[in-house]
């Protein structure tokens, strides 16, 4: 999960992802000895153009606008420009921190994100952003570790309202609202991981940030199907659809079209799993016809490219499994995973699969080598995840 949005402060790439999966993580920012008086860089986007204004002190920073100084003079800038913040006076751990995260090490993020609260609460920093990136930071830090202890659930769902209570407009807001959905989630609590999705909804709508929106509707597509309400879930993953179809319709660079274009696809061939899960729980054929005639009627919608694509083949080979044909099946997986390697997310659901087609055959052989290959390539995947 997972990656959709263009601001970053140190932040967010959301994710719809639907990825989505996974969440990009900032960038570290510039060095600055902490007795000096803070000097702060905005990384931010003017006409479609990436742009720096290093030198300036930032008062406040929200999804609306950023205060800062520059020589002197009071300025503005709208929040929908901020790409990236680069805090003059973090403490030293604060970019480890960051990159810890990045490399899936949880443990070593949550003890510098400590460490920078630390710093906060000994007066070495002095500035209140701290409070409110490092808790954020820390909660995503929790949840990676809650997969070893539950108990850290709690522990960043807390952090994570830390980081909101420091700043309830926070640029990284959808980080933190992300993260108690999945916390929410993983401790079963569907109707807590729901509100928080509808917060990120409406928050998006007001900060006018699509990517936002979307990642919301993704968040409420899972906790439907967690819950076992297909129609939810469909329901989250055509509005999903429709609104990346409007943000690439109306986008005014390339880049923004393709992103929202690739969104588009990967919402309605989610749409097509609910329904192919739906057939799989009920064993009707019914249900498996509806599902197959919407994966091969998604070529003619959006055309034969390697997402769409990649999706049918393993959604053939997954109805083929259901009936018992695993050589059948296993031949739309090996398409998948040679033809369209550059999906990852359908190489991996193809590599889950194709062992479940050797152990079908009895071949443990040919089943281990395909989940070693699935734990080796996609170990942060949710079919890793699920042979694990």
């Amino acid at each position: 999960m997972s990656s959709i949005s263009r601001q970053r402060v140190p932040m967010a790439l959301g994710v719809a992802t639907l990825a989505a999966t996974v969440l990009a993580l900032p960038l570290a920012p510039t060095a600055c000895a902490a007795q000096d008086a803070p000097t702060d860089t905005i990384v931010y986007v003017d006409g479609g153009a990436r742009k720096t204004r290093a030198g300036v002190v930032i008062d406040s920073a929200t999804y609306d606008e950023v205060k800062f100084k520059a020589g002197g003079r009071s300025s503005t800038m709208s929040g929908t420009q901020i790409l990236e913040i680069q805090w003059g006076d973090a403490p030293r751990e604060y970019g480890p921190a960051w990159r810890s995260l990045n490399a899936r090490d949880g443990e070593a993020a949550r003890r510098n994100f400590d460490a920078c609260l630390g710093a906060l609460a000994a007066g070495v920093v002095e500035r209140d952003w701290v409070k409110e990136y490092a808790n954020i930071g820390l909660g995503e830090a929790y949840l990676m570790l809650a997969a070893q202890d539950s108990a850290n659930l709690s522990k960043a769902s807390a952090a994570f309202e830390l980081g909101l209570k420091a700043n309830a407009k926070s640029l990284l807001l959808d980080r933190a609202l992300k993260g108690l959905a999945e916390a929410a989630l993983a401790a079963k609590k569907g109707p807590d991981a729901l509100k928080h999705a509808d917060r990120l909804l409406g928050e998006g709508k007001k900060a006018r940030r699509p990517s936002w929106e979307l990642d919301a509707y993704f968040l409420r597509a899972k906790v439907h199907t967690a819950g076992g309400n297909a129609s939810g879930a469909s329901q989250a993953y055509a509005d999903a659809e429709r609104l990346a179809a409007q943000q690439a319709g109306s986008a005014k660079n390339p880049a923004d079209r393709t992103r929202f274009e690739s969104i588009r696809r990967t919402a309605a061939a989610a749409g097509g799993w609910v329904l192919l899960d739906t057939a799989l729980a009920s064993k009707s054929s019914a249900d498996f016809d509806k599902a197959r005639l919407f994966f091969q009627g998604l070529p003619a919608k959006f055309g034969k490219v390697p997402e769409i694509l990649s999706a049918v083949e393993n959604a053939m080979g997954v109805i083929k499994l259901s009936g018992g044909d695993a050589h059948a099946a296993l031949e739309h997986f090996q398409k998948s995973e040679v033809l369209y390697f550059s999906v990852s997310s359908e190489v991996a659901r193809s590599l889950y699969y194709q062992a479940q087609a050797w152990d079908q055959l009895g071949d443990t052989e040919q089943k281990g080598a395909r989940i070693r290959d699935l734990k080796q390539y996609y170990p942060k995947s949710e079919w890793a995840r699920k042979v694990n």
